[in-house]
Parts: structure tokens; C-alpha cells; sequence
């Protein structure tokens, strides 16, 4: 089972980086040709073989990589926690993308830059996505500094 399963992660990143190229290929044609990555996969089957499921396109809400824990403080010396923010879809379906820990998000906010496209396994390796950086927010230094301060301190 152990062998199977690493053998098809193997596969899946070797699949999404075919993809990356494709998206990338399709985003780098002059400004008239140019291709969003959801115009370059339309129609687009996960395998890339006829008979496969069309490969699944979805937006996330924007997100931070930490975010204030929101259990409540039980004294006025308690000081409040940070922890990994949740990645939340956009769509009607909603949900969250499982398991995107701290090489997940290692990726998406120090490794990839604007538009940029890569292939990102979530922590336990059970999904692979490719995603796109849309846009970015700068990053507020004053607020950098205190949830900085937060860690630290705790």
C-alpha cells in the first residue's frame, strides 16, 4: 500500500507539472493570445487521457499565512495565539483546502511571486493542487512586527 501510494504521488507531481508548463506556456503568448490558466484548462482531464473527470478549477478567498486564534481569553493575562490560517474556496461549494501546512504556505507566500504557477502537495501528500498567485497584499510591516512578537513570546 505504502509502495502504490508513493508511487502515485510520483505520478500526480509529474502530472502537475505538465500542467504548470501548459498553464504557463499559455500565460507567457502576447497580449492579444494570452491565456488565463482557467481559459488554458478548459476542458482539460485530470489524467489528460479521454475518459477522465474534467480537472476542477476553483478560487480561494484571500488568506494570510498565520491568523489570531479566536478562543476566547479566560484572563486579562492571557495573551492571544496565532495558528495557521484555513484556505477557504470561493465557490457555492465552499469547503477548504485539508492539510495545507507549513510548507504549503512556505510556497505559495516566499516561493511563488505574482501570477506565478507552480505544483503544491498539501501536508499529508493526499492532494496535490496547482495554483496560481492572483495577487498579493503587501505585507503590513507593524503588523508583521507584533504577530512576530507574539510567537516569540509565546
Amino acid at each position: 500500500l505504502a509502495f502504490k501510494r508513493s508511487k502515485a504521488r510520483e505520478l500526480a507531481k509529474i502530472r502537475g507539472e505538465e500542467l504548470v508548463k501548459t498553464i504557463e506556456a499559455g500565460l507567457e503568448k502576447p497580449e492579444g493570445e494570452r491565456k488565463t490558466m482557467s481559459e488554458t484548462l478548459e476542458g482539460v482531464t485530470v489524467l489528460g487521457t479521454e475518459g477522465s473527470p474534467v480537472l476542477s478549477m476553483r478560487q480561494t478567498l484571500p488568506f494570510s499565512w498565520m491568523e489570531q486564534s479566536m478562543t476566547p481569553q479566560m484572563n486579562f493575562m492571557q495573551q492571544p495565539t496565532a495558528r495557521l490560517s484555513s484556505i477557504r474556496f470561493a465557490d457555492e461549494i465552499a469547503g477548504t483546502i485539508r492539510y495545507a501546512g507549513p510548507k504549503f504556505m512556505q510556497t505559495v507566500f516566499e516561493e511563488l511571486g505574482n501570477h506565478d504557477v507552480a505544483v503544491v502537495p498539501n501536508e499529508d501528500f493526499s492532494s496535490y493542487y496547482v495554483v496560481q498567485v492572483l495577487d498579493r497584499t503587501p505585507a503590513d510591516q507593524n503588523g508583521e512586527d507584533i504577530l512576530r512578537q507574539q510567537c516569540i513570546s509565546a
